[in-house]
């Protein structure tokens, strides 16, 4: 059993958002009919991101799931828009979302995808995190959404090797 877990901000005000790319991906892994008797708790906290580690934590021990077989889906804006990082265990590489996990977990040895949602930063990170997509950007984000969920796909059927993929190769 693994608990896949999307990290964004709750409310309508955050909806779409570059910090709610965990979510998007979430919500294209619910479309695509993924369920609990595939092995999988997909898992949509409902705290804000930077507070979410003991959420998820509780969520894990209730569902009997070891934090290696803990999934986080985040957003990060050091990486190119599209870009995905997929990999094990590592730092938060000062991601609030993934230190909150950490710490709740008591341990780092779990999944992480990080989606890029643009390290052209030309405001605060945080006003940028939390501002939505460009017009020009969202058929971009939509095939990232899209390629984020066959990957999680793919990591499940084959196991979860670091890699990272860039837009044009996918």
């Amino acid at each position: 059993m693994k608990l896949i877990v999307g990290l964004g901000n709750p409310g309508k005000e955050y909806e779409k958002t570059r910090h709610n790319v965990g979510y998007m991906v979430l919500n294209e892994l619910e479309k695509r009919g993924i369920t609990k008797s595939d092995g999988l708790v997909l898992y949509t906290p409902g705290g804000y991101m930077n507070t979410v580690g003991p959420e998820i934590a509780q969520r894990a021990t209730k569902e009997g799931i070891a934090s290696e077989d803990v999934w986080i889906i985040t957003d990060d804006f050091t990486l190119d828009l599209g870009t995905i990082r997929v990999r094990v265990g590592g730092s938060s590489g000062g991601h609030h979302g993934l230190e909150s996990v950490i710490g709740a977990l008591k341990s780092d040895e779990f999944v992480r995808f990080r989606v890029g949602i643009g390290c052209n930063v030309p405001q605060s990170a945080k006003d940028y995190v939390l501002s939505k997509f460009k017009k020009s950007e969202i058929k971009e984000v939509d095939q990232m959404i899209d390629r984020t969920a066959e990957l999680v796909l793919e990591c499940l059927k084959n196991g979860v090797e670091p890699k990272t993929l860039n837009p044009d190769e996918y």
